[in-house]
């Protein structure tokens, strides 16, 4: 069997953590978090909002960690990737695959450390928020989650547990196998840059933001800005 680890057991982590395992994939959820890993472990993960499950896990902190990995999905933020990714090396072996699902562009920094040929990386297409220890709330529609959870790729050479991947995270929801990572990576980026920061400038959830005309309108105005950024850096 597989042995596999989300690094970053936050509000998608949660999710994703507790659809793998009720599918069949068991995996570790890893994070600092101690009162969340306590509760993970007490009560299992459970989900609210658009879907409403509890299902046991497995909780641990980094220092728990006993390797070697299969497989690693990385949900914790960038700016702790050179901690994480260091501390990770020594649980991985040379067949090891690294699956980031960061926002922005990850693949470069984390494959400076564990190696290109260990990289995949791919983009989440659903939201979650963290409510308390134990539980995150899926914010998106269940049936969107189902059709659109992900979307992944190859960042060095096509690995032998690209499809190993790809069979964990179907547990959430569809997830296809692109030749061009970068390709999609760049359009979420520009969708983190507007939807993102007008959503959090308003207060409000992307459907708010659909809703409003005004707010729709300088979403336009701020991803013609991105873009134009783009094809002058």
């Amino acid at each position: 069997m597989t042995k596999a680890a989300i690094i970053g057991a936050g509000s998608l982590g949660t999710i994703i953590g507790a659809l793998m395992t009720k599918g069949g994939r068991p995996v570790e959820l890893v994070d600092t978090n101690i009162p969340h890993v306590e509760a993970l472990n007490q009560n299992g993960a459970r989900i609210s909002g658009e879907m409403e499950l509890q299902v046991p896990v497995r909780a641990i902190t980094p220092d728990r960690m006993q390797g070697p990995y299969d497989l690693v999905f990385l949900l914790s933020k960038q700016t702790a990737n050179a901690q994480v990714l260091t501390h990770l090396l020594p649980h991985l072996h040379p067949g090891s695959l690294v699956c980031t699902l960061q926002n922005g562009i990850p693949e470069p920094s984390v494959a400076a450390i564990v190696g290109a040929d260990r990289t995949m990386g791919g983009t989440v297409g659903f939201g979650a928020t963290w409510e308390r220890p134990g539980q995150s709330r899926l914010t998106t529609r269940a049936e969107v989650v189902r059709d659109f959870a992900f979307e992944i790729g190859s960042y060095g050479a096509s690995h032998p547990l690209l499809l190993v991947a790809q069979e964990h995270l179907e547990c959430v929801g569809h997830t296809p196998v692109l030749d061009d990572l970068m390709g999609v990576r760049w359009s979420k980026l520009l969708m983190n840059a507007t939807f993102s920061g007008m959503s959090a400038a308003l207060g409000c959830t992307f459907g708010e933001v659909l809703d409003d005309p005004v707010a729709v309108a300088a979403v336009i105005r701020i991803a013609d800005e991105v873009v134009r950024a783009a094809f002058t850096t």
